[in-house]
Parts: structure tokens; sequence; C-alpha cells
């Protein structure tokens, strides 16, 4: 839990003429309260708190007076938006996976091709070789 911090009287006048000064709202757009309020007390000399930066940039507010632009707060997706946008990305990886097993069927049926049209050069090789298989008693190869 962070310290308490208390401002007199004359820390909040300055603070708050500060924070309602136009000028420094382009410094304050779209941060948080806590590092307007580290921006204001390197500004002023003294420690301030998010929640009195907090106070202040609320009765500003309701008052009608000009106030510096708050951040964006996260979207909270529904289940329902975000079940829709994960099926969306497995719809999208199940298209790149089908590319990439066509690719690699096509490869693989190169491939086959390939060993298919070189076991065929040799079978070419063997059967211009004269075998001669046929009977005998081997007699024929002594001299």
């Amino acid at each position: 839990m962070s310290k308490q911090i208390c401002l007199n009287v004359q820390q909040h006048m300055l603070l708050t003429l500060y924070l309602g000064d136009q000028d420094n709202f382009p410094i304050f757009d779209r941060k948080i309260f806590r590092e307007i309020a580290d921006i204001a007390a390197e500004a002023l000399g003294f420690e301030i708190s998010q929640s009195t930066v907090r106070g202040i940039w609320n009765a500003r507010r309701e008052n009608n007076f000009a106030v510096w632009e708050s951040p964006e707060r996260k979207k909270k997706l529904s289940v329902a938006e975000e079940i829709a946008g994960l099926k969306e990305v497995v719809k999208e990886q199940d298209q790149k996976f089908k590319i990439v097993f066509r690719k690699l069927h096509e490869l693989s049926q190169v491939k086959e091709e390939s060993l298919q049209g070189e076991l065929n050069k040799r079978n070419l090789h063997l059967d211009s070789f004269n075998f001669n298989n046929g009977g005998g008693d081997g007699a024929e190869l002594v001299d």
C-alpha cells in the first residue's frame, strides 16, 4: 500500500493551478495519474499522490473546466468476440498448413519420380548386360 501524502492548502492550490494550466495539457494527455503525479512533483518540488491528481481531474471535469485527455483503457472483449477472434486465427493457420502440406506432397512425388527414374536407368543398364543364366555345369568357364 502506498504511503499517504497530505498537501497543505498552498501546495494544493499550486497543484490545482499547475494541473489546470492548458499549456500543460499536451504533457498530461493519455498519461496515467501516477505519471502525471510524478511530472507535477518534479515541477513543483513536493510529493503528490496519484489519488490527488485523480481528484483534481474529476473535480475539474464535473465543474465543466477543461481537462487533459485520460488514457485509453484496454477494451475488454466478450467471450464470444474472443472466441470469434481465435477461430479466425485457427482458420488462417489451417490455410497455411494446407499450403505447406500440398507443397510437401508435391516434393515427395517429385522425389519418388526421380527415384523411380533412377531405378529404371539401373534396370536398363542391367538388362543390356548379357548374363548367361542358362544351363551348363560351368565347364565352359574353365580353360
